[in-house]
């Protein structure tokens, strides 16, 4: 059960690449993109101090740097942008098989491909079912990510490797078809899957926040990860290696949306003991038991009016901790 920090590209993928919040990274709207403040350090610049070689290979220049500056692209020394899968692959390959210096590597790959995917696979009829489409385009791309596989074992060096999102689709669920609208499962609900050394291969059921993914790669490469007000979020390191996992209801996520000049309104939502608070501006808050109804149909707010004034209590903590960078 991860969740991605917010239910777009522009706010979620800063607090991922900084542990920052959304609601604290500073910067501002250029295009589809934001423009990061420079006192946010990116995790990138953290591995480079460590002696890292870095690199980013990304499909959009306009998101992750190119002419914009947009900051994302900070502290990697080689970067290389492909529209396809494919193509970002071999750049990575290439540049791996090319890094001879003998340090340990930061690599970085942002994929596109799920994100057209009502244009890859146009709907049949009106009476389009896109979840089929959405699949699809997924299973594309999972597809094309077997030859980075391959190359990253045959290079003989031992790796950690994640796999994530910054945010989901709505597919029709909520009104939503895509996304930048809600904060429901179906836009911030997320994959992660992580594999290196002396993490355990099985499910984990523990809710976490992919604000937690910088400082959790730090610890899992060795390194203590700093605290607020560097990082807001919490390594789940612990819990990828946990011998036991802790309980579902351990877990805690917290994601926003952000109110800018193509979202109208924001809100906020959080993740915890088994229930998932959503309040959305002007909105009144509704309350999810998320395992039980993954899809949000059932709001709870009325019959648990004391769990809800509990939860808004523990997210107007979270707002408050939200003071500017």
């Amino acid at each position: 059960w991860a969740f991605s920090p917010s239910n777009a590209t522009r706010r979620s993928v800063p607090s991922m690449a900084t542990g920052v919040n959304p609601g604290r990274i500073r910067g501002r709207v250029i295009g589809w993109a934001l423009k990061v403040d420079p006192r946010h350090v990116m995790l990138a610049e953290r591995f480079a101090a460590a002696g890292y070689a870095t690199a980013g290979f990304f499909c959009c220049s306009q998101f992750f740097g190119g002419v914009e500056h947009v900051g994302i692209d900070r502290g990697l020394e080689h970067v290389g942008y492909k529209r396809d899968a494919k193509g970002l692959n071999r750049l990575a390959l290439r540049w791996m098989a090319r890094e001879k210096t003998g340090r340990p590597r930061f690599v970085w790959i942002h994929y596109y491909e799920p994100h057209p995917w009502d244009r890859t696979y146009p709907p049949s009829g009106p009476d389009d079912d896109p979840r089929p489409r959405y699949d699809r385009t997924l299973g594309d791309l999972d597809r094309s990510l077997g030859p980075l596989f391959e190359g990253i074992r045959g290079n003989g060096r031992p790796a950690i490797v994640a796999i994530t999102s910054d945010h989901g689709e709505g597919l029709g669920d909520h009104g939503a078809l895509h996304h930048n609208t809600d904060l429901y499962n179906t836009q911030i609900h997320v994959p992660l899957l992580v594999r290196g050394p002396d993490i355990p291969a099985r499910r984990i059921e523990t809710p976490v926040s992919l604000i937690g993914l910088a400082p959790a790669l730090l610890e899992l490469a060795g390194f203590d990860a700093p605290g607020p007000p560097a990082m807001d979020g919490g390594s789940f390191a612990a819990t990828l290696r946990a011998a036991t996992p802790p309980p579902f209801d351990a877990g805690e996520a917290y994601a926003v949306m952000v109110e800018d000049r193509s979202v109208p309104r924001g809100g906020r939502a959080l993740v915890a003991g088994g229930h998932k608070l959503i309040v959305i501006d002007g909105e009144a808050p509704a309350l999810f038991d998320y395992r039980a109804d993954p899809g949000e149909l059932n709001d709870l707010a009325a019959e648990q009016p004391a769990l809800v004034e509990e939860l808004r209590q523990r997210l107007q903590a979270r707002i408050d901790d939200s003071a500017p960078f």
